[in-house]
């Protein structure tokens, strides 16, 4: 159930209840060594139920799965070019999850507690993947998404004013 869009800043942030979880999530892009990278920043609140997410769904072969220290990795592609997706959890205690069959999804355990992750997106050269593996291992917890919630500086501070004039056209409903 969609519960609402916010605005804090330049950022967004989508809230909505998955099976009675309350979820928070804010897509970004950042320069990683110099390379765009799409970030999803998720909070799912305590849940009594798995919970799956869709991460990515390039074309291409299935790819495979590495764990690293600091994070999970996705790579799909040969030759030159190819594609990642990069799974880091903020919460120790939080199973790493990556499920692919051309699609990647995050399953997200039930817990008692609140969990945080971050999947990072990315297409480029395959020479630039370890620097951006680097940096994504050195990522430290991201914003805390419920602090965006309240919104940041206006985005409009003048006043907007609007004049109501009644038509001149009697029949007209204005």
């Amino acid at each position: 159930r969609f519960k609402g869009l916010y605005f804090s800043g330049n950022r967004v942030v989508l809230s909505s209840v998955i099976n009675g979880a309350s979820v928070l999530e804010s897509p970004w892009s950042e320069t990683i060594n110099g390379e765009q990278v799409i970030i999803r920043t998720v909070e799912v609140g305590p849940t009594k139920r798995h919970l799956r997410f869709l991460v990515d769904a390039p074309d291409g072969d299935a790819g495979r799965s590495i764990d690293e220290e600091g994070y999970q990795l996705l790579v799909r592609g040969k030759g030159e070019s190819v594609s990642a997706v990069f799974l880091k959890w903020y919460d120790n205690e939080t199973r790493q999850s990556f499920h692919q069959s051309r699609r990647t999804w995050v399953t997200v355990p039930k817990s008692e507690k609140p969990q945080r992750f971050e999947a990072f997106v990315w297409q480029g050269p395959k020479k630039a993947l370890q620097g951006i593996a680097r940096e994504v291992a050195r990522r430290k917890s991201p914003t805390d998404l419920s602090k965006l919630l309240n919104g940041g500086e206006a985005r409009y501070p003048k006043p907007l004013v609007t004049k109501g004039e009644v038509a001149k056209d009697t029949a007209a409903p204005y």
